[in-house]
C-alpha cells in the first residue's frame, strides 16, 4: 500500500506560504495547491484520486488549516461567514467526497500514524461544520468566537453566577487509590502538545478523564474565562454552562469520531511502543510552528 510522507519542514513552508500571505476572503482555491504528484512525491496516486485532491473550492484560503485547532489560525467573523455560506460548504463536501470515493487506498503519513486521503476529506468537512456552529440561527455569533465574550469574573461580581454544585471529582487510579489530580498540572494547553507518552498506556487511565481535550473551548480552557484558577466544563457558572455555544460543540464532537484533536486521532492509529510516544507532540507542532 502507498504512503504520502509530508515533512514538517514542507508543512511549515505551506501554512506560512499559503495561508497567510493570501487574502482571507473567497477565491476559487486548491486545498492541496500546486503540483500534487510533487506534493505527494512518495505516493502512486491512482488518476481519479489526482483528480480528486484537484478538485477547486470557493472558499477563504483558511480553509487548507481546517485539520489545525480551532485556536490556531484566528479566524475572523467574515472568514467564518465566507466559510460557511452555501458555497463553500457545498464545495468542501463535494471535495470530501471525492477523496472518499477515489482515495480510499491513498495515506498520509505523519510520524507512524497513517491516515487515508479519504478519511483526511472526511474529517476536514466535519472541522467545517464544527467552525460553523452559532449561538442561535444563521445570524447568531460563532461558537468558536463567542468564548472571548465570557467573563466568569464579571458573573461573580455582579452577584450573577450560579455555582454548579457536587463538582467534586474522584477516580480510581490502577491500583485502586482515589486520585483527585491537579489541574494546572494535568490540564495544560493543547497547544503546547500532550505530555510525551499521555494515553498510549493504561498508567494514566484516570487522568485521561480530567483532560479536556476539546478545542471547541480551547480559548475558555486556557484562560478559565478571566477566573483566578483553572475550571473544569463542569464547574464553570451555570449561566455560561447553559449557553447554546457551551454545549453543543462538545455534543457534535462527541458524537463523531472526528471530533477530537489530530494528534489524538494519529494516536488512536499508531502502536503503544515507547519510541513513538511523543509522536503526536511532534506532529501538532510541526503544524503550528
Amino acid at each position: 500500500m502507498s504512503h504520502a510522507l509530508i515533512s514538517h519542514t514542507a508543512l511549515r513552508a505551506l501554512i506560512l506560504t499559503l495561508i497567510y500571505v493570501q487574502l482571507p476572503f473567497a477565491s476559487s482555491l486548491k486545498i492541496f495547491p500546486g503540483d500534487i504528484e510533487v506534493i505527494f512525491a512518495n505516493t502512486k496516486l491512482s488518476d481519479a484520486c489526482k483528480v480528486a485532491l484537484n478538485r477547486d473550492v470557493r472558499c477563504p484560503i483558511k480553509v487548507r488549516g481546517l485539520s489545525y485547532p480551532d485556536h490556531a489560525l484566528e479566524w475572523t467573523v467574515p472568514e467564518l461567514t465566507t466559510l460557511c455560506g452555501a458555497t463553500c460548504r457545498q464545495d468542501v463536501t463535494a471535495w470530501a467526497d471525492g477523496l472518499k470515493a477515489s482515495c480510499q487506498s491513498e495515506l498520509l503519513e505523519y510520524q507512524h500514524a497513517k491516515v487515508s486521503l479519504a478519511e483526511f476529506g472526511e474529517m476536514m468537512d466535519f472541522r467545517a461544520g464544527h467552525l460553523c456552529i452559532r449561538e442561535g440561527g444563521a445570524s447568531g455569533e460563532f461558537c468558536v468566537l463567542a468564548p472571548r465574550n465570557w467573563d466568569v469574573k464579571a458573573l461573580e461580581s455582579a452577584n450573577q453566577a450560579t455555582w454548579p454544585q457536587h463538582t467534586s471529582k474522584c477516580l480510581l487510579d490502577e491500583d485502586g487509590t482515589c486520585t483527585t489530580p491537579e489541574v494546572d498540572e494535568f490540564d495544560e494547553p493543547s497547544s503546547v502538545g500532550p505530555p510525551d507518552g499521555a494515553f498510549l498506556t493504561n498508567d494514566v487511565a484516570a487522568l485521561d478523564f480530567y483532560r479536556n481535550r476539546s478545542q471547541a473551548l480551547e480559548d475558555a480552557r486556557r484562560s478559565s474565562l478571566g477566573w483566578n484558577k483553572a475550571l473544569y466544563l463542569d464547574e464553570f457558572p451555570l449561566e455560561i454552562q447553559c449557553k447554546r455555544c457551551f454545549w453543543r460543540p462538545l455534543a457534535l464532537a462527541h458524537q463523531s469520531k472526528w471530533g477530537r484533536q489530530i494528534w489524538e486521532y494519529v494516536t488512536d492509529h499508531q502502536g503503544s511502543h515507547p519510541a513513538e510516544a511523543d509522536s503526536p507532540k511532534r506532529i501538532i507542532r510541526s503544524h503550528l510552528e
